[in-house]
């Protein structure tokens, strides 16, 4: 409400907006004394001295929308999160509130709720952090508040640990989605020169891959597996073979590592072969690495397309005594 803009106005008139005492007065009615609110739209209204009916012109009792969020950044939104991304500002009134942007832009593809406050949308993918600032508009009607805000978009994060490393993962503030690829360690080559020369290639390690709905702040645990080592036993007859490539694993999914090839004389009891190649297990996706080859200096046991797609990890060595590919635990989001 309002008392008149123009023409007539009467006492009367600011006993129905502001209220007050009988018997009534101008000098009731100051700015800021107490009836009338200091606030833009009264600006008008003296606050001390003399004083009109006229004065009042368009004078209103309430106060404007009192702002609840604190200003500046409301949060991120990071690769993975970016469906359904949401944020919300308030502000309390003793009436209806709405809210509306007034200068700047929200992120791409977000929108305004004019009666809840809540910013919502999917954004688009970027290619470096962009920070989008916008003032909103909280208004009751007749008088309003504004306020500035800014959202950044973020771009995408990948972490990577390799090779006999484990730790935490904390998940940060405003992340809900990670995809986790893990995968093990290659098997070690090994060769002997016993009754001739023997090889045997280690196998590739396995992987597995799955996106999980995550929480600000929760943790949990990883471990990246190492390459098994490779050996060259001389004149041993007797090898035991290379090394066992390490497991990887994250939170329910886990691959293990390759095994070492064996590089035994068969007329000994023992056995000439490449390794076999390590599973992943408890993924939406998950593969085993190649088997190493058996009888040839080559012939180290293939990564996975999931590793494959990171780099140069988790292949089994050859046969001539090589160490497999160190695993690797990935985290995107």
């Amino acid at each position: 409400m309002a008392t008149p803009s123009s023409g007539q106005i009467s006492i009367q008139d600011l006993v129905t907006e502001f209220g007050g005492s009988a018997p009534h007065s101008l000098s009731e009615y100051y700015r800021g004394g107490g009836l009338v609110p200091d606030v833009a739209t009264n600006s008008g209204v003296p606050a001390s001295g003399e004083i009109q009916l006229s004065d009042l012109y368009g004078a209103v009792s309430n106060t404007p929308p009192v702002w609840v969020t604190a200003s500046g950044s409301l949060g991120n939104i990071y690769d993975r999160s970016r469906t359904g991304a949401s944020f919300t500002v308030s502000a309390t009134d003793d009436t209806a509130v709405t809210y509306s942007v007034v200068s700047g832009a929200l992120p791409s593809s977000m929108s305004l709720n004019a009666s809840t406050g809540v910013i919502s949308g999917t954004t688009g993918s970027v290619g470096s952090d962009t920070t989008s600032n916008f003032t909103i508009r909280a208004s009751d009607g007749s008088l309003y508040a504004d306020r500035a805000f800014s959202i950044t978009v973020k771009a995408p994060v990948t972490l990577l640990y390799t090779g006999s490393t484990s730790g935490t993962f904390t998940v940060p503030t405003g992340v809900t989605k990670v995809l986790v690829t893990v995968s093990g360690g290659g098997g070690g080559g090994s060769t002997t020169s016993c009754g001739g020369q023997r090889y045997g290639a280690g196998g590739g390690g396995g992987a597995s891959q799955r996106e999980f709905t995550v929480s600000a702040g929760a943790s949990y645990s990883y471990s990246a597996g190492g390459g098994g080592q490779g050996y060259n036993y001389g004149g041993t007859c007797e090898p035991p073979g290379g090394g066992t490539g390490g497991t990887s694993s994250f939170s329910t999914i886990s691959a293990t590592g390759g095994g070492g090839g064996k590089s035994g004389v068969p007329g000994n009891g023992y056995t000439e072969v490449g390794g076999s190649g390590g599973s992943g297990s408890g993924g939406t996706t998950n593969q085993s690495g190649g088997a190493g080859a058996c009888c040839t200096t080559g012939g180290g046991g293939s990564r996975t397309s999931l590793a494959s797609a990171v780099g140069s990890y988790s292949q089994g060595g050859n046969g001539n005594a090589q160490s497999g590919q160190a695993g690797f635990v990935q985290i995107k989001y």
